[in-house]
């Protein structure tokens, strides 16, 4: 109720609320950032209602086009190719298909056997146009932006000013250590709500971790092992700040990219000033 009358508030008060988004995440849509990369490219304007509609043809400037738009949501990397963690977030497959996955595989494998391997926008075309026309439709709801570990950095110092974490607390992390103290417990707690993977209300958001450790993908993320794990704990300690704290040491802290975010706690403490 509070939250429809604080949005009531703004709207009356000419305020764009859509950007008044709660705390760090950052999420974006695929048509915002084809509007980006346009504008970047200095695509033609008249061309957006072609590709509004899922008609991206077959010439350089819509390859380059959409190179720009995987590189803007972290699904393509012109190293690694496609980054499926990511790219899986902007398509729905249709639940009665159960070879969509097959087939999108195959057709990136055939794709880069038949393709210039030199040439990163047509590597990226293609391997957008095998999801678009194998693993299901284009999601026009923003996703989660995967970030880079700096932004973690600066979240994990933002929580540590906020909470007041003691001087004593910070010289262990900056040498690797994290006591189990409340202090600890409430700092991981700030940093996953922060960063846009824990909710007050609905606690952890799997597919946004998974989405979070593309590099180093791992579907025990989105198990329901994993589901059934972080609901128990929700349901059994009646603390958040001791949820979060156990559900990062004994059920997801080895996932994806082992123990991230120790390594980021350890980072922003060696940065913070000795006195506050």
């Amino acid at each position: 109720m509070i939250s429809a009358v604080f949005v009531a508030a703004l709207f009356l008060a000419g305020c764009d609320c859509s950007v008044d988004v709660p705390h760090l995440a950052v999420t974006k849509s695929f048509s915002r950032a084809l509007q980006d990369c346009m504008e970047y490219l200095q695509v033609p304007g008249y061309r957006y209602a072609e590709y509004a509609a899922n008609s991206f043809p077959d010439d350089p400037e819509t390859k380059c086009l959409l190179r720009c738009v995987g590189l803007n949501l972290r699904w393509w990397n012109d190293t690694a190719g496609v980054q499926a963690a990511v790219m899986e977030r902007f398509f729905q497959p249709d639940p009665l298909d159960v070879e969509y996955e097959n087939r999108t595989e195959t057709c990136l494998q055939q794709s880069l056997m038949s393709g210039d391997t030199s040439d990163s926008c047509n590597l990226a075309y293609e391997s957008f146009m095998c999801y678009l026309q194998h693993y299901g439709n284009l999601v026009p709801c923003p996703q989660y932006h995967p970030e880079d570990e700096s932004r973690d950095v600066r979240i994990a110092r933002d929580c540590m000013n906020v909470l007041q974490v003691p001087e004593q607390m910070l010289r262990a992390y900056r040498k690797g250590n994290f006591p189990d103290a409340p202090e600890t417990r409430c700092l991981l707690r700030c940093f996953f709500l922060r960063s846009g993977l824990y909710s007050v209300d609905t606690g952890f958001d799997v597919k946004r971790l998974y989405t979070r450790d593309f590099e180093q993908p791992d579907k025990r993320y989105l198990s329901p092992d994993t589901r059934t794990k972080l609901q128990e704990l929700r349901a059994s300690t009646g603390d958040q700040c001791t949820e979060v704290y156990l559900a990062y040491r004994d059920v997801f802290g080895e996932l994806g990219r082992p123990f991230v975010t120790g390594r980021v706690l350890k980072a922003a403490a060696a940065g913070l000033d000795s006195k506050f």
